[in-house]
């Protein structure tokens, strides 16, 4: 039984997790992350490599994730605003996971 318990803990902590990164990322400026994108993204690829048919990001958090190594890779000194703003623009434009969560 505990088993089952702690399964069913953790599926809740994840979706409450997966609502509060769509929130967030609901709540950002897109226009900033429009800016953001196109002054330190763009340069390595263009918009179209997020409207591909095999696009690797599935939802909002797998686009903060990735929008997140990134950052990181690039050295960018992004704080959470920074990144739930680039995910904002990228959800909502190209992605289009803000209105519909997956």
């Amino acid at each position: 039984m505990a088993n089952k318990n702690s399964g069913l803990a953790g599926a809740f902590i994840t979706g409450l997790a997966a609502l509060f990164i769509v929130a967030k990322a609901a709540s950002a400026d897109s226009g900033r992350g429009k800016l953001l994108y196109e002054n330190q993204c763009a340069g390595c690829h263009e918009s179209t490599v997020h409207i591909r048919g095999d696009r690797k990001a599935k939802s909002v958090a797998e686009i903060r994730a990735a929008v997140l190594r990134w950052a990181e890779t690039q050295k960018l000194n992004w704080g959470p605003a920074e990144i739930d703003d680039v995910t904002a623009y990228l959800a909502e434009n190209f992605y289009h996971y803000g209105q519909t969560p997956n």
